[in-house]
């Protein structure tokens, strides 16, 4: 978390990516260190019986979800 917000802050694209189970934890934090609005993708934990095919659609999910919050300019904190 300390890392990710780190980055951010220097206006490098930067998303978090934390378990569903720590969602609720990963957002009280990024707003307790100032930063709010810190880019998260949230995923689920991993289920024992999920097919290949959807494990594989999950990984694509959460590619273009990546590249979607990377491509996005981050905002400069006001001074």
């Amino acid at each position: 978390m300390r890392d990710a917000v780190a980055v951010y802050r220097k206006g490098i694209p930067t998303v978090l990516v934390a378990h569903d189970r720590f969602e609720s934890a990963a957002k009280a934090q990024a707003k307790s260190l100032g930063v709010p609005d810190l880019p998260m993708l949230i995923i689920p934990q991993p289920m024992p019986y999920g097919t290949k095919a959807e494990e594989e659609q999950k990984a694509t999910n959460s590619i273009e979800t990546i590249t979607r919050l990377t491509t996005k300019p981050v905002p400069r904190p006001a001074r």
